[in-house]
């Protein structure tokens, strides 16, 4: 590329999908919202992969509400371009008092979408995905 500055070189809306993706996750983790939510921003096998943890009941089910631990709160995403429709993601997240890390990638990815009229035709247009995530 040309001796143009990062910042032009790359899609900014990567950052806010990041962000809003990662969001959506803690939520789900911490189960705010339901899983199926996250099929629209995650590939297929980060689906599946929460919705096995998320099918076991939560260990503090019984306890008051006051005993649960608190929500997961994003705090910070940094984000390392790897190519023009990818980059790695680096995040913290706090939970209560603790400070948690957590790593992704995102990726623009072609994805079928509806037609817009009944029976028109289907078409194909690249959307950012979270396509990798591991928290700690």
């Amino acid at each position: 590329m040309s001796g143009r500055p990062i910042a032009d070189r790359v899609d900014p809306s990567a950052r806010a999908f990041a962000v809003s993706a990662l969001t959506m996750l803690l939520e789900i983790i911490d189960r705010r919202r339901p899983v199926a939510q996250l099929a629209s921003v995650a590939a297929p096998h980060i689906v599946d992969q929460v919705s096995v943890w998320s099918a076991r009941p939560p260990a503090t089910s019984t306890a008051p509400p006051r005993a649960r631990p608190p929500a997961a709160t994003l705090m910070r995403v940094h984000l390392q371009w790897s190519g023009p429709d990818a980059a790695e993601v680096s995040a913290t997240y706090s939970r209560g008092v603790r400070v948690k890390a957590m790593a992704a990638r995102v990726q623009r990815v072609p994805v079928r979408v509806r037609p817009s009229v009944p029976g028109g035709p289907r078409t194909t247009e690249l959307r950012w995905m979270l396509v990798n995530v591991t928290t700690a």
